[in-house]
């Protein structure tokens, strides 16, 4: 316990004295939205008394919500809830310029991100402020890719996207896994295999950024269904193992049934673009390969999920007649306090040799995902020299790695290994993925 507290007492340290140059640590940009507001609060709750001298702001359009924001947490939270308010449009370059020029990190919730995110990433570019988001926006990410890695490397700036449950359980989850199989048995991983089992509602932002993606024309909808839209494809071009999973499968060594996961699309890409930026001194062979699936109580259920979402003109039609929710609505603080997640990696060597881990937390979309995106945006503010990239488009484990994996674990979401799996795995000599 004392060296814990030594360590917090060095983190804050570090924290407070090496960003006098700025104003600000970290700035919550998109605060009043229902993920903003859940991050606002983590911050009050949690880190302003971890570190006490961090420099933190919220920001928004709306001065009046970003008020309401700040009495409510300071109501709750005393000083430790009473950050600077900061107000910006999105539309207006100029004050977006100001925002992130104070800041040494900006943490983006404010979506959709191919709508609303550009300029405040064109200016973390300029003014040499690391950025973390929660986007799942595949396409918009493919555009940050093209338009700033390049100048984001050169200038030492981290632009680091999907940072909540989209997709920090996958990409962190499967190089952990890879880790633990090189540990185990002295072995690479030639591919790693994901398996979720969840609980949990989806909020009204979440159902319209997917709706305004799949309205934006069919170029947007191929680039979706692009399994390497985001780079990391074999040398041998794309094989079967490398398709989404569209069909209902019962596998064997978990002994349950699976189905397409709804969020595959997103951290699928995800995983192999840190493929892509890490490489073969990480671990991942050329000929790697990544999918993931969710796991269900039965055949029915898999045979459900796997005819997909309602038509666009449906989801639209749900939303505006209630039974949907509408942008800044979400779960109860009730239903999120019953929600989980647990997923279930399954790393494999070309042996056949496979090791099993999980990574776990409670409600996944929101209270986990406000966790995992405040937990991403204080490596970069507190621990950022110590990280493995130098600056780019990146992702979690290639921004982040095993610092990640640490932090989240000490803040609740759990990495670990499944050793009785892992035995009957090592023992079988192959996973059957």
């Amino acid at each position: 316990a004392q060296n814990q507290q030594t360590g917090k007492l060095r983190l804050n340290t570090f924290c407070s004295s090496k960003m006098a140059a700025k104003a600000y640590d970290v700035v919550l940009w998109g605060a009043t939205g229902f993920t903003g507001k859940l991050v606002a609060e983590y911050f009050a709750s949690t880190v302003a008394k971890r570190l006490p001298d961090l420099r933190w702001a919220v920001a928004a359009r709306n001065r009046a919500r970003l008020e309401s924001l700040t009495t409510d947490l300071q109501t709750k939270y005393g000083e430790q809830g009473n950050p600077a308010v900061l107000v910006g449009e999105s539309g207006d370059q100029d004050s977006i310029d100001n925002i992130v020029s104070s800041t040494k990190v900006m943490l983006c919730t404010a979506g959709p991100f191919i709508k609303y995110g550009t300029p405040v990433v064109d200016a973390c570019v300029r003014f040499k402020t690391d950025v973390v988001d929660i986007t799942g926006e595949t396409p918009w990410v493919r555009q940050l890719v093209d338009r700033y890695h390049e100048d984001a490397k050169a200038n030492g700036v981290h632009v680091v996207n999907c940072c909540g449950f989209d997709s920090a359980p996958s990409d962190l989850g499967a190089f952990y896994a890879m880790q633990v199989l090189r540990e185990r048995t002295g072995m690479t991983s030639r591919r790693v295999r994901g398996y979720m089992a969840m609980s949990g509602q989806l909020s009204g932002g979440t159902l319209t950024t997917g709706i305004t993606l799949e309205k934006m024309g069919p170029d947007i909808v191929k680039q979706m269904n692009d399994p390497f839209l985001l780079g990391g494809a074999p040398p041998d071009g794309v094989r079967a193992e490398d398709a989404d999973v569209t069909k209902p499968e019962f596998v064997e060594t978990l002994d349950s049934w699976t189905g397409p996961f709804m969020m595959a699309g997103i951290n699928t890409r995800i995983v192999r673009r840190s493929k892509e930026l890490l490489g073969a001194s990480a671990g991942y062979q050329p000929d790697w390969s990544y999918n993931e699936v969710q796991l269900v109580p039965d055949e029915e259920t898999a045979k459900k999920i796997s005819r997909g979402l309602p038509p666009v003109e449906k989801r639209e039609q749900m939303v505006s007649m209630g039974m949907l929710p509408k942008p800044g609505e979400g779960p109860s603080a009730e239903v999120r306090a019953q929600s989980m997640f647990c997923m279930t990696l399954i790393a494999e060597a070309d042996n056949g040799q496979a090791v099993a881990v999980t990574v776990s937390g409670g409600d996944p979309g929101y209270d986990e995902t406000a966790k995992m995106v405040s937990e991403a945006a204080l490596c970069l503010a507190c621990e950022k020299s110590s990280l493995p990239a130098e600056g780019g488009v990146l992702t979690p484990a290639s921004a982040f790695g095993g610092v990640m994996i640490r932090n989240l674990q000490a803040a609740g979401i759990m990495f670990a290994v499944n050793e009785a799996l892992t035995a009957k795995l090592l023992a079988q000599g192959s996973s059957k993925l």
